[in-house]
């Protein structure tokens, strides 16, 4: 059982809860420091964008408006993504390259062969939306690259999967980028100042490479690891070993809270006051993975206490 006045900081070191007795109380704590001997110049690379918040004028509603424009581009991307790759396995059963990808004789191809017919029409409606992916999430030269990934039956079959590899690299480049807009906009109320960060972050982690035969893509940093954004929503790693079965002392006493608090109907579950309690692994991932439990309270499986991302 926790210590009345006992201080946990929060593991993104944004928030301190303090037991009162009967509840955790949660408050911001000012940059990335958390209380401890973590300074932003010591933090991750791009640690000190998101300390550098907190008097920029709220734009709610036009905020909620390009955070919905946004997802709009992720779906976009992802749809891409499901292209190149549908694309890619019928490539494997139909050869491409050389005169087969000529004009006339891709479309003769086409009328008597429904599977030429479907990468034909997958190329033609790739195309169009390629010209204007990845712009904001990209820098400048990654967007040059991933623009002229088409695939296409006038290219050879390991041509075609790699620029697959190429365009799902680019998709999960914009979620990412989605992704870390709506952190900020969560954190800040308003979206002044994310692109210059996004920017930073997508110079040094740049996308793409060109190689021998054409575009390779790179092992980029992670945008959280980048921003040193360590928080609930990373998935702790298991321990080697047979788990035990005991829960963690400040899990069964925020377990036994939960339950007598869910009993007197005093507050949504997830919220501070009633937080979930991830008695093990699987409830912890299966609570984290859910959209709409982000922004409510948790007890990890370890003691941690916490807000899921």
């Amino acid at each position: 059982m926790p210590q009345i006045g006992e201080t946990r900081t929060r593991k993104d070191g944004l928030a301190k809860a303090t037991w009162d007795g009967s509840n955790w109380v949660e408050m911001e704590i000012g940059g990335l420091q958390g209380g401890a001997d973590h300074s932003v110049e010591s933090a991750a690379p791009g640690a000190a964008f998101f300390g550098a918040a907190s008097s920029r004028p709220k734009m709610f509603a036009k905020t909620e408006q390009e955070l919905m424009s946004l997802d709009g581009d992720a779906k976009t991307a992802q749809s891409l993504r499901a292209d190149a790759n549908r694309f890619r396995d019928l490539n494997r059963q139909v050869p491409t390259g050389e005169l087969g990808g000529l004009p006339v004789v891709r479309d003769v191809r086409a009328m008597f062969d429904p599977k030429v017919g479907e990468m034909k029409a997958i190329v033609e409606k790739m195309t169009p939306s390629m010209r204007e992916a990845g712009s904001g999430a990209m820098s400048d030269r990654d967007v040059q690259m991933y623009r002229a990934s088409v695939v296409g039956l006038d290219k050879v079959g390991p041509t075609n999967s790699a620029l697959s590899g190429v365009i799902e690299a680019g998709a999960r480049r914009t979620s990412d980028y989605t992704a870390f807009k709506n952190e900020w906009a969560r954190r800040h109320n308003t979206l002044v100042g994310s692109q210059e960060a996004w920017d930073d972050y997508a110079e040094a982690n740049p996308l793409f490479e060109a190689g021998e035969t054409g575009t390779k893509v790179r092992k980029a940093t992670p945008w959280r690891q980048y921003f040193g954004l360590e928080t609930l929503s990373t998935r702790p790693t298991a321990p080697a070993g047979p788990r035990k079965p005991a829960l963690p002392p400040a899990v069964r006493a925020a377990y036994a809270i939960q339950q007598a608090k869910a009993k007197g109907a005093s507050g949504p579950l997830g919220t501070e006051a009633n937080p979930f309690v991830a008695r093990d692994q699987a409830t912890f991932d299966q609570l984290a993975n859910d959209p709409k439990h982000r922004g409510k309270f948790i007890y990890a499986p370890n003691g941690d206490f916490g807000v899921i991302e």
